[in-house]
């Protein structure tokens, strides 16, 4: 069997977002993260749930295993959300759902660690970030951890 670099591994990944302008954490919550949790969480095959409630809506993550189809899944996810949308507020607009392919977001991670000042560390990982930058078919770059740095200057006059 050969091996590719770059496999793409279909998993998927079912996103779901209902929006209820001006509610806030706690009403979102209640009336709409914790019944879409409830509802999808009896779904077969799911792997893991994450409910995050939000001023003005909530956000709900499904991920399956790798046995499952994503048009199966996509198909059981709407049949529930159909079958709670009377049990939501009225004014909750329809649920958003979304596919996403994770083998269409390919990342590396890469930390820098040595016995060096930090300073000279950043300065590194400032000119690894531009090399990598400019390889093709990368879409960005992210240093984390980096302190911003800031002087403060106190001036006191004398006359």
């Amino acid at each position: 069997m050969p091996r590719e670099s770059n496999p793409d591994i279909q998993i998927p990944v079912i996103s779901v977002f209902v929006r209820l302008p001006e509610i806030s954490v706690e009403d979102s919550e209640k009336l709409l993260a914790i019944p879409i949790e409830n509802e999808l969480r009896s779904i077969e095959g799911v792997k893991e749930l994450k409910a995050l409630a939000t001023d003005g809506g909530a956000h709900v993550i499904l991920e399956f295993g790798t046995e499952y189809s994503n048009k199966e899944v996509l198909d059981n996810v709407r049949s529930k959300l159909s079958n709670i949308k009377s049990k939501l507020p009225a004014e909750a607009e329809s649920p958003v759902i979304s596919e996403v392919n994770l083998s269409l977001f390919p990342i590396l991670n890469v930390g820098l660690v040595g016995h060096l000042p930090e300073r000279a560390l950043t300065n590194i990982a400032r000119k690894l970030k531009k090399g990598i930058e400019s390889l093709p078919n990368v879409l960005k770059v992210e240093v984390a951890g980096v302190r911003k740095e800031t002087i403060e200057v106190i001036i006191e006059p004398t006359y």
